[in-house]
């Protein structure tokens, strides 16, 4: 996302919906990161399935890109689903 400057914040939540934590099998476990202008803003640390989801606050003063990363927390893809929850950018 290019928010060219003209946001001063960007918050939410996030985490792995309830419907993994009921699934049998491998928990899911994943990772979320925020880079501001290729630089990692935030990381979320593992989080994994059946945890409540965390809130998120990166600010954007003079970012020209930003970008939202999910990557499994481990060697297992299986049941890493990540939602970013009510995702809000701030005007100057």
């Amino acid at each position: 996302f290019a928010p060219h400057k003209q946001y001063s914040q960007f918050s939410g939540l996030v985490g792995l919906p309830d419907y993994v934590a009921a699934k049998e099998g491998t928990p899911g476990s994943v990772i979320f990161e925020i880079f501001a202008d290729g630089v990692l803003a935030w990381s979320s640390g593992a989080r994994r399935s059946g945890e409540p989801a965390i809130p998120f606050t990166v600010s954007l003063a003079g970012v020209d890109r930003l970008e939202l990363v999910v990557k499994p927390a481990g060697s297992e893809i299986t049941n890493c689903h990540a939602v970013w929850v009510n995702p809000e950018l701030k005007g100057p």
